[in-house]
Parts: structure tokens; sequence; C-alpha cells
């Protein structure tokens, strides 16, 4: 073999080395800095309602007063407007939605509704007039309407409250029957 073709074929296998380093450098710099973005960035989740008559947004835990109004008036769906035929799959989809330390209060809440329906063959309807945001959740004030099992019908102005926690999931931390005057 020839030492001058060794050598040109040694210079340029150090070429091709040096070059294969530099660039493979380059790449994991490159994704290390883009891993630090992605981690630094605030990243913007759209999430939907399951009915959506406004725009919201929701950035980290803040939440737009618009999405917490959809949801309160899902929520109070799945809460008030029950039958002893709905109650058992409406308890199901809301408890999904519970903060794990409130859930023994609104599963409880759930049973003794799930008892009073059956036993009445009651109906009740909530028709929400107004909703309003408070710092931590929601007062919803409306009409309750309600069918016994003898046609009996009564209608009376019901205000409730819901308490949200608010972080990286929206979830209910209490819901309960309020005076108005609170």
């Amino acid at each position: 073999m020839n030492p001058a073709s060794i050598r040109k074929t040694l210079t340029f296998s150090n070429i091709q080395k040096n070059i294969l380093f530099f660039t493979s450098a380059a790449l994991l710099i490159s994704n290390i800095i883009l891993a630090a973005f992605v981690i630094s960035s605030k990243e913007k989740i759209i999430i939907i309602p399951p009915s959506i008559t406004e725009e919201f947004s929701v950035s980290g835990s803040d939440f737009s007063d618009s999405y917490i109004e959809q949801m309160t008036i899902f929520f109070s769906d799945l809460l008030l407007d029950l039958t002893p035929d709905n109650i058992k799959y409406k308890s199901e989809i809301l408890l999904k939605y519970v903060d794990s330390d409130s859930y023994h209060s609104l599963s409880e809440y759930y049973k003794a509704e799930t008892e009073k329906y059956k036993k009445y063959k009651l109906s009740t309807k909530f028709d929400v007039q107004n909703i309003e945001i408070t710092k931590n959740g929601a007062i919803i004030k409306g009409v309750m309407s309600s069918i016994f099992e003898d046609n009996y019908k009564k209608q009376q102005e019901a205000c409730y409250k819901i308490e949200y926690k608010k972080g990286a999931i929206f979830q209910i931390k209490s819901f309960g029957k309020i005076d108005e005057k609170d």
C-alpha cells in the first residue's frame, strides 16, 4: 500500500469525524435550547365544555368568566335537573369533575337525593335565571320546578353556590343551596 494514499484516507476520515462531531454537538445544543423554550413557555390550552355559547380562554390556572359560566350551567344540569331514572347516570358524570377532598360529600349528596327521588318519584328541573361569578366559583339563581308522583307540582325561587378548585384541572370543590341574602 502506498503511504501517501493511506495518509490521504486518514486525513479524509479525520475530517469526516470532525464534521460528524460538530454536527452532533450543534444538534445537541439546539435540542437543549428547544427543551428549555418548551418548558419555560406558557402554553394556552383550549378546553371545550359540553355546550358552547360564548368564547372563553384558559391559561394555566386562569379560567375566563365565560368558561366558568358555561361549566356552571353544565354542572347545574347534572346537579339539579334530576329524575329517578337519570340520577345515577348524572352522578357518575359529575363525580368525574369533583376534587378528591370533596368526592365523599358529593357522592353522599347523590345517595341522599337518589333515595328521595325514588321514594317520592320526584322529578326536578332548574331554570337558570342568573349566574354570578365569584372569586372561587359561582352563585346560581333560578326557579326550581318539582313534580311528585301524584302530579303535585311545586315551583320556587332557589339559589345555589358552587365552588371550584382551579388548578391544572377545573374541579368542583363544594355545592349547596344558600339563602339569597348570602
